[in-house]
């Protein structure tokens, strides 16, 4: 775990800033855990989405939440896009959401 549910506020700010025009280097993730810092994000917003469903879950249907419907996943994938645009090197934005979003 590389951020606790207490710090996902402040990471989520992170990636406001990068979608502002801030560079990906510069907005405050130590070398190495963007990755997993995306990763305990999403951990924490499916375990909420299971806390909230009213029956069974369907396969994939936390994902979908949180990409489609939640402003967190939604931030992240434009976060992602914006690397992307700027041609910063792939392996930095890539594993930010599934290969398919």
């Amino acid at each position: 775990m590389q951020i606790s549910a207490d710090q996902v506020p402040e990471a989520l700010g992170r990636f406001v800033r990068l979608v502002e025009g801030e560079a990906w280097d510069e907005v405050g993730f130590p070398d190495g855990t963007m990755y997993s810092t995306v990763h305990d994000i999403r951990c924490y917003y499916e375990e909420l989405a299971c806390e909230l469903a009213d029956g069974p879950i369907t396969p994939w249907a936390t994902e979908e939440w949180f990409y489609d419907r939640s402003e967190a996943g939604q931030l992240i994938l434009k976060a992602r896009q914006v690397m992307k645009d700027k041609e910063v090197e792939q392996s930095v934005w890539f594993g930010l959401a599934p290969a398919g979003r």
